[in-house]
Order: structure tokens, then sequence, then C-alpha cells
């Protein structure tokens, strides 16, 4: 876990107006995806798991 990316994150998404609490775990929850879509990526030899990601990410986002 990278904890400048998730500082990074965690800013923005205050920022976005998100609580603190949200905005910390879904930082956490972000940065497991990308760190996860990497690894399946390079194991597989395969973009899909990055490309599943970067449509999922935008909709975990949608306030409600």
């Amino acid at each position: 876990m990278n904890i400048g990316v998730i500082i990074t994150y965690t800013n923005k998404l205050l920022e976005s107006g998100y609580s603190e609490q949200q905005s910390k775990d879904l930082s956490i929850v972000i940065n497991a995806m990308v760190e996860g879509s990497i690894l399946l990526s390079l194991t597989t030899k395969n973009r899909k798991p990055l490309q599943v990601i970067a449509e999922q990410i935008p909709l975990l986002l949608i306030k409600k």
C-alpha cells in the first residue's frame, strides 16, 4: 500500500465533498483495486483488469 497515493486520493475526495471517513475508506478501496488490477494484468499478460477498474471506479464515486 502506497501511503502517499492514499493521501492524495483522500485529499481529492475531501475536496470533492466526501466526508473524512468516506474519503479515507474510498482511497483504500481505489488503491487496492488499482494495485490488484496491475498485478492481474502483469500475471495474465492481459489489460482487461485495468479496463474493468477504469470503468468501475467512476461508478464507485457516484454519490447516493
